[in-house]
């Protein structure tokens, strides 16, 4: 019974699936499997990377959730880098990480009252 890119057989499971990944997150994850998962990118498109091979059963639950991460952490990565694009095509020349404004930690200084200014 195949299920979404593994598949049983015996004590392992075969791994076969695509997966848009960041770099960062591919090289983790080819890093920590290297001895059981061929991590390579694909050529039609840059994001996306194939995976491949056998893994022990023991080892699928932590291989399930340190995938989960990488994708969750990949899709960020892509966010933000589209954010940096829009914010260039825009005209604007900085970041928006760094256009930040740091809350101070007492920010209680405020002397008016926020009720005076409500239209009901």
């Amino acid at each position: 019974m195949k299920t979404f890119g593994y598949t049983p057989y015996g004590s392992y499971n075969a791994i076969k699936l695509y997966a848009c990944l960041s770099v960062t997150e591919a090289n983790k994850l080819h890093n920590t499997y290297k001895e059981w998962l061929v991590i390579g990118k694909c050529y039609h498109n840059k994001k996306k990377y194939s995976i491949e091979g056998m893994l022990p059963h023991s080892s699928m639950s932590q291989w399930l959730a340190e995938f989960k991460i990488a994708i969750a952490k990949s899709k960020a990565h892509f966010a933000q880098q589209l954010v940096i694009q829009l914010e260039e095509q825009m005209g604007n020349t900085y970041s928006y990480l760094d256009d930040q404004v740091e809350v101070p930690q007492d920010a209680s200084g405020f002397d008016w009252d926020i009720g005076d200014d409500l239209p009901f």
